[in-house]
């Protein structure tokens, strides 16, 4: 085992900073309305900063991804008056975007993806407010 898993890494609060401000502005548009219709396709492309296995994805920017829709997923069900459940998000632009995630990356974006989730919010599920 490396001494490294022991230590639980940095959160950064302002996580949606890191989303490229172009990005954000379809991601956001694409949680209110699911336009751009494009959004989910061109998602992986967006994710990744090269071709070299290993080093394909940007993880910052998944990790902001992960930790943004979770959060405007949560506020969106409060904002209805409901609490979380499968019912609740499951046909949700939210939604559409995790498994997105989990079906159209490789092996590598979706180790990074699943990662991501079972950190925050299994780990550290208090570090998502």
């Amino acid at each position: 085992m490396l001494p490294e898993i022991s230590i639980a890494p940095r959160m950064v609060t302002n996580f949606s900073a890191l989303i490229k401000p172009s990005f954000k502005k379809d991601l956001d548009s694409y949680l209110k309305n699911r336009t751009p219709v494009s959004f989910l396709s061109e998602l992986r492309t967006n994710l990744q900063v090269s071709n070299e296995p290993g080093m394909r994805y940007n993880i910052s920017m998944i990790n902001a991804l992960v930790m943004y829709v979770g959060t405007q997923a949560i506020q969106f069900i409060r904002g209805k008056n409901n609490s979380p459940s499968m019912s609740s998000i499951a046909h949700s632009s939210h939604m559409d975007i995790f498994q997105n995630l989990a079906v159209d990356m490789d092996k590598e974006g979706r180790y990074l993806f699943l990662n991501c989730i079972f950190y925050i919010y299994i780990v550290e599920p208090d570090s998502r407010y």
